[in-house]
């Protein structure tokens, strides 16, 4: 069964793997020389010690999501090491650029084999942190559609002239917007009359297992000693991955005139290529180098900067996540 397991996860990772290499080959196979000359050039003469202040926010994203995630355990009265839940958040990070979700469960087994807290229990209170990221990524993506309203409609209407017509003509969204609420109860009616027939198979057990763990990740918030803390924890995270990402624009020449705004909208879609393939490889550059067409930059170039924002960014996991597991077991060896 393990075996199985382990293949379906060797599976998967290859899959999306291979997704992000061909879509970074789809990109560049049409590149004429001049685009090529383009990027290495915009590579060649970037300021490197910009990127490296970049850096220093990843770390303190680290920390950040550490502390937050300590005061979840706190409220089930686990007080588990700062360093130790540091470590673990950092050695999750670099266990997801292999297998994605992987890094969850091996940061909770860590903390259940250095802080004697149950597996079960901390992940937990990592479903509620995915739930809460979930939610800030919601409220991101609908502050870029309002402030890049102007843009992103006159993008729509240049390149998908014909969608843009359907999706904004009013009879066409009342009658998809009533689709959809029929197909909802119809599968809500469906669910209700059918579940004790179908209580006993796989798929419905996950669902309610699933829905019952969000429940539990949830409402496990209530217990927080200083909920106004988590919350700024919370703002303070999503800044520093904003800053991360603009900060890395003054380092190449073409992008450090580019308003604030466009470190939003690339945070914000950038985050959705993170979401689809591991760590966001190979889709990542290719959504940072569309969404900053909107701008006025070259293809080449934000190719390029999608490139820099990525490499710096899974540089901190990667030598973080190395010294991490070096590290934990050395400073957690019991004293004689």
């Amino acid at each position: 069964m393990k075996n199985i397991h382990l293949l379906r996860n060797i599976l998967k990772f290859a899959l999306f793997l291979g997704l992000g290499i061909f879509i970074t080959w789809w990109f560049v196979k049409d590149l004429d020389a001049e685009y090529r000359r383009l990027i290495m050039a915009s590579f060649r003469n970037a300021n490197y010690g910009i990127i490296g202040i970049a850096l220093i926010f990843g770390v303190i994203s680290f920390w950040i999501r550490a502390k937050r995630w300590q005061m979840q355990m706190q409220s089930m009265n686990y007080f588990p090491k700062t360093k130790n839940v540091v470590m673990a958040v950092m050695v999750g990070y670099f266990a997801n650029l292999a297998f994605p979700r992987l890094g969850e469960v091996a940061r909770c087994g860590l903390l259940d084999k250095h802080e004697k807290i149950p597996t079960a229990k901390s992940i937990g209170t990592v479903i509620t942190e995915r739930i809460l990221d979930t939610f800030c990524f919601l409220i991101l993506l609908i502050l870029t559609l309002a402030l890049q309203f102007e843009r992103l409609s006159d993008y729509a209407m240049e390149n998908f002239s014909g969608l843009y017509e359907k999706f904004t003509n009013p009879e066409f969204v009342r009658k998809l917007v009533f689709l959809a609420g029929l197909g909802i109860l119809i599968f809500g009616f469906f669910i209700f009359f059918l579940r004790k027939k179908i209580a006993h198979t796989r798929v419905y057990q996950k669902v309610k297992e699933l829905i019952l763990q969000f429940w539990e990740g949830l409402i496990s918030l209530k217990n927080l000693k200083r909920p106004g803390l988590f919350i700024i924890y919370t703002v303070a995270l999503w800044v520093c991955y904003y800053l991360m990402a603009y900060i890395v624009f003054f380092a190449i020449r073409e992008t450090a005139h580019l308003p604030m705004s466009a470190g939003l909208a690339c945070l914000t879609f950038g985050t959705i290529g993170i979401i689809v393939t591991p760590g966001g490889i190979g889709l990542y550059p290719v959504i940072i180098a569309n969404t900053l067409i909107l701008y006025g930059i070259s293809e080449p170039i934000g190719f390029a900067l999608g490139w820099l924002i990525w490499t710096s960014q899974n540089i901190t996991v990667v030598i973080g996540g190395l010294a991490s597991l070096l590290l934990m077991p050395m400073l957690n060896r019991k004293k004689i």
